[in-house]
């Protein structure tokens, strides 16, 4: 398979999937995942912050809200202050919540919220891990979680422009079976 350094996937027991355009839909076992990114070194000397936010909405209308064009101070899920908090090793769970996002950056030499998985290109192939969900009510392994189908938007803002350009964002429904 032929690795491109714009698309999001998502890897569940050594099966790798992914969508093409900004909206796409993919169905996952009710068991930990996966997602993958590419993306620039973080450094907060240079003024350089590059990094994944991740958030999980708990409606479709709230991700349909987000359109390629907006300004990420237009959303209520990407707006500065707004990355939400982890423990020292990262996040335990992937939160369901409409005014906050995962927040992943990578430096090297650093205890980052996510692992470094490979390099194409000069950027960095990394993965977030999710092992559980939380929403909003209680936070349970994938496998026991009462929630059925999972709303990502997904914005890694490569020129860090500060707009939602279409190469900077991937919505993704995923079914849990």
């Amino acid at each position: 398979m032929s690795v491109d350094t714009n698309k999001i996937y998502f890897v569940q027991n050594n099966t790798i999937q992914s969508g093409s355009g900004v909206v796409y839909n993919i169905q996952l076992n009710r068991d930990e995942f996966e997602i993958h990114f590419f993306n620039k070194e973080y450094i907060r000397e240079k003024q350089l912050l590059y990094a994944a936010q991740i958030a999980a909405l708990p409606s479709k209308d709230e991700l349909d809200a987000i359109k390629v064009g907006m300004q990420k101070t237009e959303t209520t899920c990407f707006i500065p202050g707004t990355g939400m908090a982890a423990k020292e090793n990262g996040y335990t769970a992937l939160v369901i919540n409409a005014e906050g996002h995962h927040y992943l950056k990578y430096t090297p030499d650093a205890i980052n919220r996510v692992k470094k998985v490979g390099e194409k290109n000069g950027l960095h192939q990394l993965a977030f891990s999710v092992k559980a969900i939380d929403d909003k009510y209680s936070e349970a392994p994938i496998k026991s979680s009462k929630v059925k189908t999972l709303y990502l938007a997904i914005f890694i803002d490569r020129n860090l422009d500060g707009i939602i350009n279409k190469e900077d964002l991937t919505k993704v429904t995923i079914s849990l079976q």
